[in-house]
Parts: structure tokens; sequence; C-alpha cells
């Protein structure tokens, strides 16, 4: 294992702050601190600098180490080592023999953010091989790089500035307005009116700018281009301050004097250093207030955990793959059922993992909830499993929370008061139950197109209460 070490305690379900960390987001850690310390090593070597910023700068003060309901790592360069760090960023790549990519308006035309975004490769990848690199994490993991930019010292420019970028982000705004117009049930629709609109600005801009807007991107991606260019255009020996444009137009506040960002120091991150602004706590209090220090949770700006979108968008095809090393099981519905009303239990792991800290104890809350109640119902469990391949290396992502499941599903079959059913017969199941409790997926998908109930369980809470209802009422409609 090349770079960062970390003891197996470090991947373990943790309570921070109240805050319960599961093993998977634990292992996702430890993959963007590795991602991090590639980035430091390649900038030292090339007199880069960089800062934490946001949430990260936040917890390296506060936690040493992660905010315990964050998942991301946000780091800051003022405008010349960023504009050196994007262009030199293949080099990163060939240095580190990793397939390291970076998003911004320059290298993804369909990219729209005002800063980059770097991953450790090209999609989430189970392989046992890159799940022994990366700590376990199969999700694509690396920090957002914010730039940073100087407003000009004299008031003149800085208003130009500011009047020129409010004008492109309305021609931004314009281009996104029209490109959302122009599909409609299928059927391309011109808003002449608006069209217009934005071609007015954008021959504008590119008289009063130089710029020149061409057919090959997208409209709004060159704006976007464009939009950065203008906030480069103050060099350090013109300025007094730094700050990130599309806060500064919010806020005029939020802005700092230059040496600020210009000079670092380096606090305990976790295992490593983190490089902070040399006057972190004032920096701090701007962007949180004076009580910066007193633990808040902040709602994620892109929901959390940050992999559950990359999780779910493998759809089925970890399901897929579980139907091959099902055992050869039979069940005999006929003679355990015995009058009772049949719940057919699905866990997928794909859920299971995005739901990591909470997703064994839920389970079992829910298996014995319905020993408490199988003298109504029978409980057909069907437990997605953790497949174990080359190709798919599932037992690496989450070690710990797999030998707890798995120790579910022995005690369950051992007691014995609901089916276990490890067949990979899907069509029995479904054809045998008389409802669907439990995770989305291939099975739900069934269910519902045999006409079943179908009720999703949420790891996020007890939903025990509402299964039984939901139950009754299925029952007091079949009899009405």
């Amino acid at each position: 294992m090349r770079g960062l070490e970390f003891s197996e305690q470090f991947y373990e379900r943790e309570t921070r702050d109240g805050f319960v960390v599961g093993e998977v987001m634990k292992r996702c850690w430890a993959a963007g601190l590795q991602a991090l310390e590639d980035v430091k090593e390649f900038c030292k070597s090339q007199d880069i600098r960089f800062f934490a910023v946001y949430g990260t700068l936040l917890g390296t003060v506060r936690h040493g180490g992660f905010i315990p309901w964050d998942d991301d790592i946000d780091i800051g360069m003022v405008r010349d080592d960023y504009i050196r760090f994007t262009e030199l960023f293949p080099k990163l790549a060939e240095h580190t023999g990793e397939d390291y990519q970076i998003f911004n308006p320059y290298t993804r035309d369909w990219y729209c953010m005002n800063f980059s975004h770097m991953v450790n490769g090209r999609d989430l990848s189970f392989e046992r091989e890159h799940l022994q690199k990366w700590h376990g994490c199969p999700f694509l993991v690396g920090p957002d790089i914010y730039p940073y930019y100087y407003i000009p010292r004299n008031k003149e420019e800085e208003e130009y500035i500011m009047g020129l970028l409010a004008r492109i982000d309305s021609a931004i705004a314009l281009s996104r307005q029209s490109a959302k117009q122009s599909q409609e049930e299928g059927k391309f629709v011109t808003d002449s009116r608006l069209n217009e609109m934005l071609a007015y600005a954008l021959v504008e801009l590119q008289h009063e700018t130089g710029y020149e807007f061409s057919t090959d991107r997208p409209i709004g991606n060159q704006l976007e281009i464009l939009y950065d260019q203008v906030c480069r255009l103050t060099p350090s020996e013109d300025a007094d301050y730094l700050t990130r444009y599309d806060e500064y137009a919010k806020d005029r506040s939020k802005k700092f004097p230059k040496e600020w960002l210009e000079n670092v120091v380096e606090l305990p991150f976790e295992n490593i250093r983190m490089p902070v602004p040399v006057v972190y706590d004032e920096v701090l209090k701007k962007r949180f207030g004076d009580r910066f220090m007193m633990p808040a949770r902040e709602p994620s700006l892109h929901g959390y955990p940050f992999y559950a979108k990359q999780m779910r968008e493998v759809g089925n095809k970890i399901e897929e793959r579980e139907r091959t090393i099902q055992t050869t099981d039979q069940i005999n519905i006929a003679l355990q059922a015995d009058g009772r009303c049949v719940v057919l239990f699905y866990t997928a792991v794909r859920e299971m993992i995005i739901s990591s800290a909470a997703a064994v104890a839920k389970i079992e809350k829910i298996l014995r909830f319905f020993q408490t109640q199988q003298e109504r119902y029978l409980l057909w469990w069907v437990p997605g499993r953790f497949i174990e391949e080359k190709d798919m290396a599932m037992d690496l992502t989450a070690p710990q929370m797999k030998r707890a499941y798995e120790k579910l599903i022995d005690d369950y079959r051992t007691e014995g008061y609901g089916i276990c059913d490890l067949s990979g017969d899907m069509e029995q199941a479904v054809r045998c139950c008389d409802l669907f409790y439990g995770d989305q997926g291939m099975l739900s998908e069934k269910a519902a197109e045999a006409g079943k109930r179908v009720y999703l369980q949420d790891y996020g809470c007890d939903d025990t209460d509402l299964v039984l209802k939901f139950i009754d009422e299925k029952q007091a409609e079949e009899q009405s």
C-alpha cells in the first residue's frame, strides 16, 4: 500500500459529537486524504501553495479532522497558484501513476461551476486491486479546489469588473433558460425573444472583452470560462484583498487581506498535516461567525453521503451478480405460511452501503420486530449478498458491516421463526408473498409488476409502526 496508512480502528463506525460516522464513510475519508496527500506532494514539488477552506478549514481547527457530518475536502489556491495547478495537472497523474481527472469549465464543456473538482478515476470501481489501493473506497473522491482572485485596489476598476461579471452572470442565466426551454415533451421549442436577448448579450460581451464565442462548445460553458477570465484580471501588485467573486457579488464583506491567504501554516488533520491560512481564526469568523467553535450541523450542499448518487447509478448490476452466488435452498411456503400474512423482506447491499452507519442495526430491529409478530405474519427474508470476486470485491468496502450482517443471517436461519431465502428464485418469492417491505431493487420492481403492494424501508427512522399500518390496510382492503 503506497502513501497513507490507517489503523483498522480508523475505519470503524464511530460516534463523533453525537453523529454516527459509518465504516463506508470512514473509508471515503481515507481515500480523500490519500488523494490530498498526492496533491500536497505535487504542489510542494512545483512550489504551489494551497490551504483548507470552508468545512475542511473549520474541521481542521475545531475537530482536528473532518467535521463528523462532512464528507468532502475543500481547498483554496490564490490566483497564480490556481492557474499553474490547473495547467500542470496532467503531470500530477504522471507523477503518481493514478488516473486523476480534473473538472472545470476548461476541461469539460458540461461543467458549470467556477471552481475545479478533482477525482481519482473515471468511474467508481469495486475491483479488488483498486479497493486495496484506495482503502476499500470504490467511489470517485478528490478535493474541490477554489480559486481566490484579487480585488483591484482602484475602486473604478473594481466596479467595472463587478459590473462585467454581473452581465456575464445574466447571460449565463439566459443561456440556461434557453437550454431548458429548447426541449418540451421531446419537441424543439423556440423562444425568439429569449434567444434575441441572449444573442444581444453575447455580442455586447464579445465586443467589450474581445472573447470570441464559437459553435464548438456550449454557450453556457464559454460564458463560465469568460467569467473566470475576468476574475483573473487583477495581479497581486494591484490589490490588497482576495475573494471568491461569486460570493463577493452577494456580500462585499466576503473578502480577505491578501496576506491572510498568501501565507499558510500546518495543523493536524486526522493523520496528516493540513495547510491553513496563517490567520485561520479570522478567516473562519468571516465565513461562520464568531461562534465557529460551537458545533452546529449545516445542511450539505450536495446531499449526504456524496456517494449515494454514484451507488444508485449502479442500478441492479450488483443484484444481478448476487444471484450467481445464491444457494440451492428449497422453500416450502405452503407448510410454513399456515394462513398467516406473508411479508417479503428484502435487504439490498447497495442500500446498506449507502446507509452504512445505520443499516445493520435497522435490519436487526426489523427482524426482532417480526419475531414478536410471528403469530400474525410470516417474514420471508431475501438478504442481498456481499460479492467477493476480483472485479467486485465488496468485502473490502465494508468488512465490518459484512461480518455483522452475515451473523444476522446465520442467527435468523438458526432461530427459525421465518424464511431465509438464499435460493435466488425471485419469481417464487414474489408469487408467494402477500406484500413487499424492504429496499428498492430488482425484487421490489418484480413485486410491483406482479401487483403486490410495496413499502420501501427508510434506514434513517424506525418505521415499524408504519409497516404494521401498511400490512393492516392491505388486509382490510382484501377483506372488503
